[in-house]
């Protein structure tokens, strides 16, 4: 019964000191929960955030240090004055400064004008297009206009050429019953004129007709040597040296076998 006794005060005291051990570990713990959030949030208060964005966005390489930074996407940087450089395909390379403060949000709108060689690129891409539009379809364009203008002139004519078949019509029966000699005359000459001016504008209505069909001919064989210059016709093309790129080589290290190798991402 002694050692019954002895035995469950010893259990008693050692539980009783297990309790007190465990509080006091129990509050360490909370005491550095307490200690590293006020750190953190001391650490917080150094940083700022950066959002950059480039115009235009397709394609573009955004680059903070060895960083690279997405379009419109929210970074955390410490407190201090940061180098950005932008660059896309066919345009120039930037370089911005960006100074970040403590707790503040910094916007970066980067414009990427055109490179001069990409300029130079496309006026000589601008006279291609041209010049293949012109053997494909320049004896045809230049055809249809002319012939347009011709037909247009031909409306004129013909409306013309009724006012003066009128006018002589009426020259004609006046002069047949005039008494007098002046009015003879005048209807004389005056039928003559109108019966010229006719003749003149059915001469030109048949000239414009004559070469609307044989310009139609001559369009399309035209047309069809001068397609054949396509054959010798370049396009000229555009490339360039990357000034920035998405490539990088990270070390890779395999779980499951003892080698190092790189990693190849875009």
């Amino acid at each position: 019964m002694v050692n019954n006794k002895e035995t469950k005060v010893n259990s008693l005291v050692f539980l009783s000191r297990t309790i007190e051990e465990t509080k006091g570990v129990t509050k360490r713990i909370m005491l550095l929960q307490v200690l590293m959030s006020f750190g953190l949030f001391l650490l917080a208060q150094d940083k700022g955030k950066l959002q950059v964005y480039t115009k235009p966005p397709e394609e573009a390489v955004i680059k903070l240090g060895e960083q690279y930074l997405s379009y419109g996407k929210f970074i955390e940087l410490d407190t201090g004055t940061y180098n950005i450089l932008a660059w896309a395909p066919g345009r120039e390379l930037i370089a911005k400064t960006v100074k970040i403060t403590a707790g503040g949000l910094r916007i970066l709108a980067i414009k990427l004008p055109y490179s001069e060689a990409y300029k130079t690129y496309k006026r000589r891409h601008k006279g291609y297009q041209y010049k293949k539009y012109g053997l494909k379809y320049g004896a045809l364009t230049a055809y249809g206009v002319v012939s347009v203008k011709f037909l247009i002139d031909i409306f004129q004519l013909e409306k013309d050429s009724d006012k003066h078949s009128q006018e002589a019509k009426l020259h004609q029966q006046s002069y047949s019953t005039a008494v007098y000699e002046e009015d003879i005359i005048h209807h004389q000459l005056g039928f003559k004129d109108h019966q010229s001016a006719y003749n003149d504008n059915v001469k030109e209505i048949n000239q414009r007709l004559l070469f609307i069909q044989a310009g139609a001919v001559l369009s399309v064989v035209a047309t069809y040597f001068t397609r054949k210059g396509l054959k010798n016709l370049k396009e000229p093309g555009f490339r360039e040296r990357p000034r920035l790129s998405k490539l990088q080589v990270i070390p890779s290290v395999s779980p499951y076998a003892q080698s190092v190798g790189l990693q190849i991402q875009f």
